[in-house]
C-alpha cells in the first residue's frame, strides 16, 4: 500500500483533503465503487462521516471481531495506546523543540493513566488529573497537558480505538498573562541603551521588530537568505516558509528591512546578519550570537532603562507582539502573514495590547 500523502496522514482511511482555490474541503472515497463524495470542509463532521461510512462499507474478515476485540478491548491499556501515540507523533512533522515537549508531558500523562483502560477513562478522570495541575499554581501546564491529552483521545478515535473524547468536555483552565507587553516608547527607550553595548543587541532587536520573527529564527538569519530582493526565512517552530521583501517598511517608526540589513553589514565578514563583531569570551568574530545571549544582551538593556512594569518586564519575544501591533495599523500589510500564523486567531491572541496601549476614539 502506498503511503499517504502528508495532507492526509492523520484522516481515517479513504478520507482525503483537497484543496481548491484558497479553501479547503474533505472527500469521500467509496472503497467498493471507488466514487468520491464531497463531505464539505468541517473537519469534525468530515471524520464522523468517514468512520461511520468505514464502517458500513467495508467488509470484515472472518475472525476479525475477536481481533478487535482484543485491541481495543478490556485488554488494551492507556500506556498501550501511548505506545502508538508515539510512533504516530514521530511520523508528523515537528521542530526537535517540540518533540521534546510532547515526548516530556506524554511521559507525565503515563505515569498517571497508563495502567487504566483507554476505553473506560472517564472526562472526571481527565478533569481530577488536569484540576490538580491547576490547583497547585501550575496552570499554563494544566492547559498545555488538557491540550496533549485532547490530541491524544482524538489521534485514538481517528484509529477506530475508542469513539468518545473524555476532554472534549473538561473546562480549559484559564491562566493570568505574567509577562508585560512592551509599547512602542519602551523599545526606543532599550534601544537607545543598546547602542551603548556589543553592535548585535541592537541590530536584532531593529532585525526583531521590523520581521516579527522569534528570537531563535532572527539568531539563524544568514545574508544568503537574501536573495530576488527578499529574506527568505524557515520558522523553526513550525516550518513556516515566508519571504520578507527588502522594501517592508514600519511606517510608524519609517524603518526599511532593507536599511536593517544595511546596518547588520559590517567590517567583520559573516554569514550572520546577527554575529559577534569581535572575539569574545569564547566566540570569534563574525560567528553566530547565540539566542541566550542575545536574550540576555535585551535584558541588560531592559534594566539600564530603570523602567518598571507590571508583572513580569518583557522579553525580547514581545518585540514579536510589538510588531504585530505596528504592522496591524497599515493597511498594506498582513500582520498574520508577516508572523506566519496559519490561525488568526492566534495573531489576534498576538496583537491584543492588554490594556497597555491607548485607544483612539473620533
Amino acid at each position: 500500500m502506498r503511503p499517504r500523502k502528508r495532507l492526509n496522514r492523520d484522516l481515517p482511511r479513504n478520507l482525503y483533503l483537497q484543496k481548491k482555490g484558497k479553501a479547503y474541503y474533505y472527500i469521500y472515497r467509496n472503497p467498493q465503487t471507488g466514487k468520491s463524495t464531497s463531505l464539505g470542509g468541517d473537519r469534525n463532521t468530515a471524520l464522523l462521516a468517514a468512520r461511520q461510512l468505514n464502517e458500513a462499507l467495508i467488509p470484515k474478515a472472518a475472525g476479525v471481531d475477536d481481533l478487535v476485540a482484543r485491541v481495543i478491548g478490556s485488554t488494551n491499556s492507556a500506556g498501550e495506546w501511548l505506545d502508538q501515540y508515539e510512533i504516530i507523533i514521530a511520523d508528523r512533522e515537528l521542530a526537535d523543540n517540540s518533540r521534546r515537549v510532547i515526548k516530556s508531558q506524554v511521559g507525565i500523562i503515563r505515569d498517571h493513566f497508563s495502567s487504566q483502560k483507554i476505553n473506560q477513562i472517564t472526562t472526571k478522570d481527565i478533569a481530577d488529573f488536569i484540576n490538580a495541575y491547576a490547583n497547585q499554581g501550575k496552570r499554563r501546564q494544566a492547559q498545555l497537558l488538557r491540550t496533549r491529552l485532547d490530541d491524544i483521545f482524538n489521534t485514538a478515535i481517528q484509529d477506530g480505538i475508542i469513539k468518545v473524547n473524555p476532554v472534549t468536555a473538561t473546562r480549559n483552565p484559564k491562566v493570568k498573562v505574567q509577562r508585560a507587553r512592551i509599547i512602542l516608547d519602551d523599545y526606543l527607550a532599550i534601544l537607545e541603551q543598546a547602542a551603548d553595548m556589543q553592535p548585535y543587541i541592537a541590530n536584532a532587536m531593529q532585525l526583531g521588530l521590523i520581521t516579527g520573527q522569534r528570537l531563535t529564527d532572527i539568531a539563524h538569519m544568514k545574508f544568503r537568505d537574501i536573495r530576488d530582493g527578499y529574506l527568505h526565512v524557515t520558522q523553526q517552530k513550525h516550518g513556516a516558509m515566508i519571504r520578507l521583501s527588502l522594501d517592508l517598511q514600519l511606517d510608524e517608526l519609517g524603518i526599511s528591512l532593507a536599511g536593517v540589513v544595511a546596518r547588520c553589514r559590517d567590517r567583520v565578514v559573516s554569514r550572520h546578519l546577527i554575529h559577534h563583531t569581535r572575539n569574545w569570551n569564547g566566540a570569534r568574530a563574525g560567528e553566530a550570537v547565540h539566542p541566550d545571549s542575545i536574550s540576555d544582551g535585551f535584558r541588560r538593556a531592559r534594566k539600564a532603562t530603570g523602567l518598571n512594569w507590571e508583572g513580569k518586564p518583557p522579553s525580547f519575544h514581545e518585540l514579536r507582539s510589538l510588531a504585530g501591533r505596528l504592522y496591524d495599523k497599515q493597511d498594506d500589510i498582513s500582520a498574520q502573514a508577516v508572523l506566519g500564523h496559519k490561525d488568526p486567531a492566534t495573531t489576534a491572541r498576538y496583537i491584543d495590547a492588554r490594556g497597555v496601549e491607548w485607544v483612539s476614539v473620533g
